[in-house]
């Protein structure tokens, strides 16, 4: 018996890295794993929309930061306070909204669309747009949001100094930046809660406005074009590809 034990001892010694990689089976993954490289369709269309999410939040944040600007000038102290808190609230509700799509599920309101209870066919595009939403609402305007109100505070500021010139502005400008990174902090991190807990009704609510969002304009937001639209250009590269 020990003889037969060292010269399994002895084998095993003797085994090659290599030839212990041929004994393991082979790695197995799921299907439902998907693996981007540089060269995939998935990758270049993923690429696209970072690429126009950031062309998209750079006009975004400049027209708000003109008509912001255009605004202050003709405002004075207390109107310009009101438009910054108006900037933090902003932010904080579309915080809100991208919390509660990506927390919400969609077979409630597949039950609502049967009952055709209006907004909830919108809701259901939400929910399953889910990480273009929390882009537009927690990325876009939420970042281009904390981005002005430091602009904005910083032009409360100089109003302030204007009016009682005895203030020290470095003083007055942290007290400033700080009180307002505390109220957006504050009021997203309570805003979270919320949206966690109220995620259907939140959604629900949305879903309603841009129903008479597209009632009103008639352009369907978050849509998918539909089959026979698909069918069509695919036809129409066909007979490219034959001429």
């Amino acid at each position: 018996m020990a003889t037969s034990s060292a010269g399994l001892r002895e084998n095993l010694l003797d085994l090659k890295p290599q030839s212990l990689l041929s004994v393991l089976p082979a790695p197995t993954y799921p299907k439902e794993a998907v693996f981007l490289s540089l060269g995939e369709p998935n990758f270049r269309s993923q690429t696209r929309r970072f690429v126009a999410v950031g062309v998209a939040t750079f006009f975004l944040s400049v027209l708000i930061s003109l008509g912001s600007q255009t605004l202050l000038t003709f405002f004075s102290l207390f109107p310009a306070l009101i438009l910054l808190l108006v900037i933090v609230g902003l932010g904080i509700i579309f915080d809100i909204i991208g919390v509660a799509v990506t927390a919400a599920r969609e077979e409630p309101f597949h039950a609502m669309a049967v009952d055709r209870v209006s907004g909830a066919q919108q809701a259901i595009r939400l929910v399953r747009h889910a990480d273009k939403v929390a882009t537009f609402t927690n990325d876009m305007i939420g970042d281009v949001a904390g981005t002005l109100s430091g602009a904005v505070a910083a032009a409360v500021v100089m109003r302030l100094l204007l009016l009682r010139p005895g203030l020290k502005e470095p003083v007055m400008t942290t007290l400033m930046v700080a009180l307002i990174a505390a109220l957006t902090v504050a009021g997203k991190a309570c805003g979270k809660v919320i949206a966690l807990n109220n995620a259907h009704d939140i959604v629900l609510v949305v879903g309603r406005l841009l129903y008479w969002l597209e009632k009103g304009t008639g352009i369907a937001i978050l849509a998918k074009a539909n089959r026979r639209s698909k069918d069509n250009k695919k036809r129409t590269r066909k007979g490219k590809r034959g001429e």
